[in-house]
């Protein structure tokens, strides 16, 4: 008898939190429904800003496809699978660009901003995506690279240093 008991309990309290979740569900779509249907004025035109968000989706699809017809990528033996990766990568990398870095620097970007970030962060992301891959595949270049930004490094900090002496103790004006 007690089994039962316990039974009922415990499917009520399943219903009880399911209905929550559904509850839950639905009201967290409607707030997710009215931020996606607010306005915003572009080309004086007061669109809603779903179609941003499509725009920048699209422009980082169409910026990854546009990488492949670039020479690094066109004369590159790429398998299917390896042309996938990299316009998958350059997606993501703009997706990233766009909603990620560019708000990271900037409080309200505009939206022509974020579109244009889009485009180029996913152009560009399957690019460098490549080169990088190359650099790590190849180890005379890796090393080449290595001594060359420590060679740039040395460089750049003792011209510094000799700069800042120079201001400091009243050198050139």
């Amino acid at each position: 008898m007690n089994q039962r008991i316990e039974t009922a309990r415990l499917a009520l309290a399943n219903i009880s939190g399911g209905s929550a979740t559904y509850v839950a569900t639905a009201s967290s779509a409607a707030g997710l429904s009215q931020q996606l249907n607010q306005t915003h004025m572009f080309l004086y035109l007061n669109l809603p800003i779903w179609i941003f968000f499509t725009a920048a989706f699209l422009l980082a699809i169409v910026g990854s496809l546009g990488s492949l017809y670039i020479d690094v990528m066109r004369e590159a033996d790429l398998t299917l699978a390896q042309k996938f990766i990299n316009l998958s990568l350059g997606f993501i990398t703009g997706l990233l660009g766009a909603f990620v870095v560019l708000p990271a620097f900037t409080a309200a970007p505009p939206m022509p901003v974020i579109l244009l970030t889009s485009l180029i962060t996913s152009f560009a992301g399957t690019v460098v995506i490549r080169n990088v891959g190359d650099l790590i595949r190849n180890e005379e270049l890796w090393d080449a690279v290595k001594t060359l930004a420590i060679e740039r490094l040395k460089m750049l900090s003792i011209s510094r240093v000799k700069e800042l002496l120079t201001l400091f103790f009243g050198g050139r004006k």
